[in-house]
């Protein structure tokens, strides 16, 4: 399975935060927040929770796992 941050951008950006703001809060850099919100990759579960509680909402409301298809 493949972690990944779906719903981050949509709810970042309904919450009212600027990409910056939220780094700014979490204590991430830029380029780490566009890295989870296009699904290049995933923060660590500190970070993750960090990244949840700014926005007040349940982890699980961003974080969602797919299945990696395997190709033939």
């Amino acid at each position: 399975m493949i972690p990944r941050f779906l719903h981050l951008k949509e709810i970042r950006s309904r919450k009212g935060f600027s990409g910056i703001a939220l780094c700014d809060q979490v204590g991430i850099e830029r380029s780490s927040l566009y890295r989870y919100e296009t699904g290049l990759s995933f923060p660590d579960i500190r970070i993750a929770f960090k990244i949840s509680n700014a926005l007040q909402v349940r982890i699980q409301d961003i974080w969602d796992l797919e299945e990696e298809k395997e190709t033939k």
